[in-house]
Order: C-alpha cells, then structure tokens, then sequence
C-alpha cells in the first residue's frame, strides 16, 4: 500500500511536468505570435486557451486515479527500452548521417516489429537521440537525457492515454533538463515566411489524417503508423522539393504525432483536421524556441491535441447547458 501511494504520488508529479512542458512552450509560443503578428497572435492564444481546458480535464482524471505499480520487471524493461530508442537514433542520426527524422522513424519501425510490447518506450527515446549535438554532444549525455525520459515514462503509463505527442513530451523533458545542467544554448530559427507557412499547413493536413488513418482505421498501431509516415517523408520530400524538403519532412514527422491519438481521443476525421490545423500554426510560431531539442516536435502535437479536447469538452458543456435550459 505504501509503494502504491509513492507511485501515485509521483505520477502526479510527472502529469504536473508533462503539464508545465507543453504550457511553457505554448506561452513562449503565443508571445512569438503577437509579436509577429495580430492575427497570429488572436490564433495561438485560442488554441492555448484549449491547452488549459485539456491540462485541467486531465488533471482532474489523474488526482482521482487509484494507485497501481507495475512490476520490477515491467520498470526495467520501459526504462531500457527507452535508453536504447535514444542512443539508436542518436547514432543513426549523427554518426551514421541519416538525419533525425528518418532516425527516429527507422528506430521506430524496427522497435513495432521486432519488440511491439515496448514500441512506445523504444520511439520515446528515438525522441531523445532527434536532439541536435550542438546541444547534446556526446552518447553519453544522451544516455543521462534518456534516462530522465525513462523515469518520466515509467510514471507517466497510465495518464493522457492515447494523447499523441506525449511521447515527444517526455522526451522533451529530458533533453531541456540535461542541456540546461550543461548550460547549453538553445537553436534559434526565424519565423518562416507566408509561403513556407502555407505549405507547412498543407503538410499538417495530410500527414496527420494519413498517420491517423494508417494508425486506427488501417490497424498499423501509432509507432508504425508514425513511423512509416515520417520515414516517406524524410526519404521522399527533399527529391521533391529540393531546398525546402528536409524541413518539411520535420513538419510531417511532427504533425505524425498528433495523428499517434486514439479513436477514443479524435472520434472523427473532423477532430483530426482541427489538431492538424492547430499543429501546424503552433509549430510556425514556435520555431524560434527550444530550437534542437528533441521532444519538441511531439509537445507541439502534444498540446495542439490537448487543445483539440479541451474545445471539445467546452462545446459538450455548452450543449449541455443548452439543454436543460
């Protein structure tokens, strides 16, 4: 009973990282917005506000959570899993020069058939080792950044499930704890212009509803479905488009996340196209920070379907007063 109250306590306090995570880069995000532009501004600040209403919707199932611990064996075997997912993609990325996108997705994929049962802590890490080695410079730092994630994963298990993103939310965690002990300096990019913004929108409109499809609909599960997405992506659009296709191949890899959530969580194709358009406008505005860091990508689609269910439960509450008035 005492270790399942230590437990319980210490996933609230992981629900409360996740929470600050996504929130904080949301705020960064939304001051970028208005600092750029009005309408930019007037956009992020609406999806923020369906951050809030999601973060607290969530947070009122997890206080209310009954405490559970899972066996040795099961914390282990997570926490490897995800410390092998980061080196894996780390090396791949890095030393052997495929680029973090067609890293994590490869790391992905051969974790879906090869380990399934621990496919999602394997492509948690593979978030890590996305990370920039201007910021994580060696495999051990990305060991110690993984590590922090497979901590964070273990205790996250039974909250946000089926919430896509929370994968890269995790690893985020990680990877901004370890380069802020390191007292690195974050990548910092300029806003994209309207044309980039326009095709990255575009983007967000196919790759999410095809990760989803493929995930759900399909039955290939979120970490193939991702995976697979985000490998065609990274091998496919830099032939297309020879100047822009790397960072749009970040962009469909990104938005792949949002397409990770469950039916339960997106019920229709129409919630899938409002988080992709909700992913897509956060990541424009969001380029400027934490530039590098692995797990970005998946706090932005993380959040961006927070706030996707967090509109939803404020339409259910209003058609509710609707009806008893």
């Amino acid at each position: 009973m005492f270790l399942c109250q230590v437990k319980r306590g210490l996933t609230i306090f992981a629900f409360l990282l996740l929470a600050v995570m996504v929130l904080t880069l949301f705020g960064f995000t939304v001051y970028e917005a208005w600092t750029a532009h009005w309408l930019g501004g007037a956009l992020t600040s609406i999806i923020l506000v369906g951050v809030l209403v999601g973060v607290y919707q969530e947070g009122k199932a997890v206080f209310s959570m009954p405490p559970q611990v899972e066996s040795l064996r099961e914390t282990v075997s997570a926490v490897l899993a995800v410390l092998i997912g980061g080196l894996a993609s780390y090396t791949l990325a890095h030393d052997v020069g495929l680029g973090p996108v067609v890293a994590a997705s490869l790391v992905g994929i051969v974790a879906h058939l090869v380990v399934p049962n621990l496919s999602a802590a394997v492509y948690a890490g593979a978030f890590v080792g996305m990370t920039s080695d201007l910021l994580l410079l060696s495999h051990t730092e990305v060991l110690l950044a993984s590590l922090t994630s497979g901590i964070i994963y273990y205790l996250t298990t039974p909250i946000f499930p089926g919430v896509g993103g929370k994968l890269g939310t995790i690893a985020l965690i990680g990877t901004t704890l370890m380069s802020l002990s390191l007292q690195r300096v974050f990548l910092i990019a300029p806003l994209p212009d309207f044309q980039t913004s326009l095709e990255i929108l575009i983007i967000a409109l196919i790759a999410t509803p095809l990760t989803f499809y493929l995930s759900t609909i399909h039955g290939n599960g979120p970490v193939l479905a991702s995976g697979v997405v985000g490998m065609l992506s990274g091998l496919v659009l830099h032939v297309i488009y020879p100047e822009m296709g790397t960072n749009l191949a970040v962009v469909a890899i990104c938005v792949s996340f949002a397409g990770m959530s469950s039916r339960e969580r997106l019920p229709n194709f129409g919630m899938v196209l409002l988080v992709a358009v909700f992913t897509g406008v956060v990541f424009i505005f969001s380029t400027p920070h934490l530039g590098g860091a692995g797990g970005k990508l998946g706090t932005i689609a993380f959040g961006s379907v927070l706030a996707g269910l967090g509109f939803r439960r404020i339409l259910r509450g209003k058609g509710k007063m609707t009806a008893n008035s």
